[in-house]
């Protein structure tokens, strides 16, 4: 259709200037328009007066592309098309082509307010072709050939993209009156909206534009390219290209267009087994579960799109369908290296853009997108089972429902309640739980469960897991508006509230086993009370408690230990017991206790724990059934806490210096343990600067930071230790050579008592040993290569050599060597520098550097520039650290 609408503009006004037989326009049927073959349809059918045959102008000229004007003052018709412009005047015989003036047979009219002319005119004014067929009643128009020829479209890359599209053919035989032609890639399913004024509309990124000379024309779109509807060009939508001929005035002339659709140089794989089926009653998408199995290698794989298509209408859909598609209409799903199950939403459409609805048949079809990047072109799989979406609520009864009595509240926080959800769970909104004497079970129904008070039922809502536990409240009421109580049996049933995806229907389970709460978690007292005084904090750290646990620990949940002075332990009861705040709480663990209590504790009347004080200790045993009447007091410990240790010092404290590093780890101290460790936990070694030894004591060490001193885990041995590499003095500085110190040790107290501080070492100061230089360095010219390779250099090595690993010869341009010393020699990179291995044959070693070679600033070594040359003496790290540097050779300059 569009392919012939633009083609009768090409031949627009050729339509209408025949002079016909004269014939009755009343008799017969109506005359016939037909445009290179297509039949015009005219809201006023033309006519025969006086033996002309009469058309309607603007239905004509606008159906062949003519722009059509009419002046109602002057009554002066203008029709353009092209280069050619036609002024008639209604009434008149006269008429202007090109402002020419010429004669009609018959004047222009107005019929119907319509505006006819005689056919021959128009013919003659446009130079096309009108053929009257008498017997037919039909005008025949053939326009003139203004479209290209030879016309091939190739799909030339594998980009993905209008990269992939090229265009060629050869111009049109009339290329005279043709400005440009345009290229435009319409996609084949819209041709039927497509025509000559969406054509001329375009914007520029929507056409290719030939303008080249040459007969033959070849043009490939670009990766930006736009097809009509201002979508990227892709892989595997079917296209119609068309190429249209347009004159100066932006008229199109002709046209010719040919099919084609672009592939990728692969292809991915469809799916399998794409399933539909109805999983709820919403009357919308989420009743509908997508299923399939994913594609073998998803590698090139960009995503799967789920699109659901009317069943009437799945025969006609196809790839390039499914690829046209906007976003709204299919459903992406991520890959996940599994076969895919998942529901659709409320708002999930069609193919078409329809909304999912009930009472229509549906397919679904499965969109493998490749990837284009990698050349992959996409993949629909075949069409899945088709589905009508009906409602059909289901029952949604739970299961495996039990009762247990678990704790001992006497009301509804001992009644547990458990059950398994339904497999279709997504159909229930909530679950309600219902408790019913048993006397009344009979008469309990699904009706008197739907209308039962919510104040008479426990609401449940729905879980991530399947199986679900819970215990009722202490408020929780049967049936009949009672507490929930001990010693009265009961069933229990959970009705299923249906959601409107099970349009509302609910289901009852059937009823539980007979259940009577008792008072049943009586707990034991533990037994073998020990209690002990451990250290001498002063306060509850020095109180050790252990004691056997209770033989069955299944009806405890805790043991309580309690402190009671023993004046006030002769009045201390169960009820005591169970009414104090103050305690230290101890979980149960299977075996039997011992517990230190903490610094915070206190005895029952909330005072802290102290020394001196005769105590009297508890157990309570605390029931896991919640009723407190139920705990159990052991018998009773007596102890008073009493200050039992004193710290003692280190003695003998001797530093070291054992390395050359320049750090902590030259520095070795040794010490004699204290004569009692007891009530040490532990040594700390402090070094600490000579400046400030004067002042350092006791206060001071026990204010140091755990950053700044050494520790050391007592051993029951004297000690020696080896500090690291970033051990600090006392005021944080690391330790290092040339720096006088003196060492403490403080020995930490583990009871709360006071530490105590050693005497110091010895005076001392860490050394740090230099290698020695080399000498007499010498700089030669060797050779004309221009670069390294021209330079030997000789030097006398260091005296002695036992701490050097070995040299490095450093290339200093000459302007700078006045201030090149250690310092800068010690950062000079790598790559900057020539190694010199140590020779024990001779006392002079030679090297010549290599042609790559360059001064310590990076630079090629070259000729025409001044150097000296340096010798670095490397130190070892183990008999010495320091570096040493040579004076310079005398300069050299290569040539």
């Amino acid at each position: 259709m569009i392919r012939k609408a633009i083609k009768l503009m090409a031949v627009f006004v050729l339509l209408l200037g025949l002079a016909m037989p004269a014939s009755s326009s009343a008799a017969g049927t109506e005359i016939k328009i037909i445009i290179d073959g297509r039949v015009i349809s005219v809201d006023q059918p033309p006519i025969i007066q006086n033996g002309r045959t009469l058309v309607p102008l603007r239905s004509i000229f606008e159906g062949l592309q003519a722009v059509v004007d009419y002046n109602s003052k002057t009554k002066v018709i203008t029709a353009q098309r092209g280069s050619t412009t036609i002024e008639l005047t209604l009434g008149s015989k006269s008429a202007k082509i090109n402002g020419k003036s010429v004669q009609l047979d018959v004047p222009a009219q107005a019929l119907n307010n319509r505006t006819l002319v005689p056919v021959r005119f128009v013919s003659e004014a446009l130079g096309d072709d009108v053929y009257y067929d008498s017997y037919k009643r039909t005008v025949e128009i053939k326009t003139k050939n203004n479209g290209v020829s030879n016309l091939a479209v190739k799909d030339i890359n594998d980009y993905g993209d209008g990269r992939d599209l090229q265009v060629s053919f050869t111009k049109a035989k009339n290329d005279a009156q043709i400005d440009h032609y345009r290229g435009i890639v319409v996609k084949t399913s819209n041709l039927s909206n497509f025509n000559v004024n969406k054509a001329m509309s375009l914007a520029a990124n929507r056409y290719l534009l030939f303008t080249g000379g040459g007969q033959t024309q070849q043009k490939t779109f670009t990766y930006s390219s736009l097809d009509s509807d201002g979508d990227s060009i892709q892989n595997d939508i079917d296209y119609t290209i068309f190429v249209i001929s347009v004159n100066k005035n932006n008229v199109i002339l002709g046209y010719e267009s040919a099919k084609l659709t672009l592939k990728g140089k692969y292809t991915v794989k469809p799916v399998t087994g794409p399933r539909l089926k109805d999983v709820s009653d919403f009357g919308d998408g989420r009743d509908l579960e997508v299923s399939f199995n994913k594609i073998a290698d998803e590698y090139d794989l960009l995503l799967y799109q789920a699109i659901v298509v009317r069943a009437d209408e799945a025969k006609a859909f196809n790839l390039s369908a499914a690829l046209e598609l906007p976003a709204a209409n299919y459903t992406a799903i991520s890959k996940t290296g599994a076969n895919i199950s998942q529901n659709l939403s409320s708002w999930t459409r069609d193919s078409k853009g329809r909304l999912i609805q009930s009472g229509i048949a549906y397919n679904v079809f499965i969109l493998s997108v490749g990837n284009p990047s990698r050349s992959f072109s996409s993949a629909l799989s075949a069409p899945s089972n088709a589905i009508t979406l009906n409602s059909n609520p289901e029952e949604i009864r739970i299961s495996k429902l039990a009762v247990k009595d678990t704790f001992d509240y006497g009301d509804g926080r001992d009644l547990q309640v458990s059950f398994t959800a339904p497999t279709n769970d997504s159909r229930v909104s909530e679950y309600r739980i219902f408790v019913v004497r048993e006397a009344d079970v009979k008469n309990f129904t699904l009706s008197r469960a739907e209308n039962t008070s919510s104040s008479y039922y426990t609401s449940v809502s729905k879980s991530a897991y399947k199986d679900i536990s819970i215990n009722l409240s202490a408020n929780a009421r049967d049936v009949s508006g009672y507490y929930v109580q001990n010693d009265t049996p009961y069933k229990v049933f959970v009705l299923s509230v249906g959601s409107l995806a099970n349009s509302y229907k609910n289901t009852l389970s059937t009823a539980s086993s007979t259940i009577k709460l008792t008072n049943n978690q009586i707990a034991n007292a533990v037994t073998n009370l020990v209690t002990k005084d451990v250290s001498d904090w002063g306060d509850g750290r020095d109180l050790e408690v252990s004691f056997n646990k209770v033989s069955d620990e299944s009806k405890v949940s805790e043991y309580r230990i309690m402190v009671v002075k023993s004046s006030q332990a002769s009045s201390f009861n169960l009820n005591s017991a169970n009414s104090t705040n103050y305690y230290t709480r101890v979980p149960k663990t299977g075996a039997n206790i011992k517990t230190v209590l903490n610094s915070n504790s206190r005895d029952v009347y909330g005072e802290m724990i102290r020394e001196d004080v005769e105590y009297k200790v508890f157990v309570l045993t605390v029931s896991s059934g919640g009723n407190s009447s139920n705990n159990a007091l052991s018998a009773a410990s007596s102890i008073k806490l009493r200050d039992n240790t004193t710290t003692l010092a280190a003695t003998n404290v001797i530093a070291t210096d054992i390395g050359n590093l320049g750090d902590g780890r030259d520095l070795e101290v040794k010490f004699t343990k204290a004569t009692d460790e007891s009530a040490i936990s532990e040594y700390r070694i402090m070094v600490v600067k000579s400046s400030d030894v004067p002042a350092f004591d006791l206060a001071k060490a026990n204010q140091v930071s755990s950053n700044n001193y050494t520790r050391v885990v007592k051993t029951g041995k004297d000690i020696t230790v080896v500090l690291g590499a970033h051990s600090r003095d006392t005021s944080g500085t690391l330790i290092t050579t040339g720096q006088k110190y003196r060492v403490f040790v403080l020995s930490v107290s583990s009871t709360g008592k006071s530490n105590a501080l050693s005497n110091a070492s010895a005076e001392f100061s860490l050394s740090h040993p230099e290698v020695q230089k080399a000498s007499n360095v010498t700089a030669n010219d060797i050779a004309n290569n221009g670069n390294g390779s021209d330079l030997e250099v000789s030097f006398t090595k260091a005296g002695d050599e036992s701490n050097i690993a070995y040299y490095d010869i450093l290339v200093v341009n000459e302007s700078n060597a006045g201030s090149f010393d250690l310092s800068k020699a010690n950062v000079v990179p790598v790559e900057n520098r020539t190694r010199v291995n140590k020779d024990s044959s001779g006392n002079t070693l030679i090297k010549t550097l290599a042609a790559d070679a360059r001064d310590v600033n990076g630079q090629i070594i070259r000729n025409g520039v001044s150097y000296q040359i340096f010798i670095l003496s490397i130190a070892d790290g183990v008999g010495a650290s320091i570096n040493a540097l040579s004076t310079p050779s005398t300069k050299i300059t290569l040539n």
